[in-house]
């Protein structure tokens, strides 16, 4: 019963080894893009311990003592494999191809991240069978780049904002030479959070931009004057 519910309240159970399957299964479910499910490799590593080869008897005994979580996971996985096999050699060219994709958008934005100018202003994937033709530019990857706490930080300002929240007591005033910063230093609300460097500061002018506290054209100059490589335009011809 208890596994029957769980499968009635999730049609679909991913499988972190399968995670790229996964994840065009969830596109498809949710009539999604290709660039919708792109994601950022993080917190990832080999781990010696799985290499060991642990004895029979061993694990035996740990599937009597976690005998739930090993029937979830034989359950789920027995099921997602019929998903894979219901979709048939589409699905299998559809996953290979996001594969493709996936590392092209990682080593791309990689190469922006780093200042480098061996790649363009931007990166165009072409239409497909599955989807339509897309691209990728520096604004694209300094999101794709994000650190999660910035995400926490951010989604925390704008929920602020909504909702008028207490907000924690701003940086003592000092005089800011930098006027990218001392904008973000005006309008910051978590002001600690933003000065611990949890955000970049691109990152929270991007933000400001988006909610429209301050204008498109004003992000574009403050970026141009004190990030130019947000732009590369420290590459020629950029």
């Amino acid at each position: 019963m208890f596994i029957e519910k769980i499968e009635s309240e999730f049609p679909l159970v991913m499988i972190m080894e399968h995670f790229d399957e996964s994840l065009v299964l969830f596109k498809r479910m949710m009539c999604w893009s290709l660039k919708d499910i792109l994601y950022k490799r993080r917190n990832s590593g080999k781990y010696l311990y799985k290499e060991e080869d642990v004895p029979d008897n061993l694990k035996q005994v740990h599937k009597q003592w976690s005998h739930v979580d090993y029937a979830l996971y034989d359950h789920f996985y027995q099921v997602f494999q019929e998903k894979l096999e219901e979709g048939g050699q589409d699905l299998a060219d559809e996953i290979e191809h996001f594969k493709k994709i996936q590392l092209r958008v990682s080593y791309f934005c990689d190469q922006l991240s780093h200042g480098s100018c061996n790649v363009g202003p931007k990166l165009t994937i072409q239409e497909s069978k599955w989807d339509k033709g897309f691209y990728v530019d520096k604004d694209f990857c300094l999101r794709f780049d994000r650190e999660l706490k910035c995400e926490y930080v951010l989604a925390a300002e704008r929920q602020a904002r909504v909702e008028e929240w207490p907000v924690t007591k701003k940086i003592k005033e000092i005089r800011i030479e930098n006027e990218a910063r001392a904008i973000i230093q005006k309008n910051c609300l978590f002001c600690e959070r933003t000065q611990y460097g949890m955000c970049l500061s691109v990152d929270y002018l991007n933000y400001l931009a988006t909610d429209e506290i301050i204008s498109k054209e004003r992000l574009k100059e403050l970026r141009v004057k004190y990030y130019p490589k947000s732009y590369n335009l420290h590459c020629k011809g950029k």
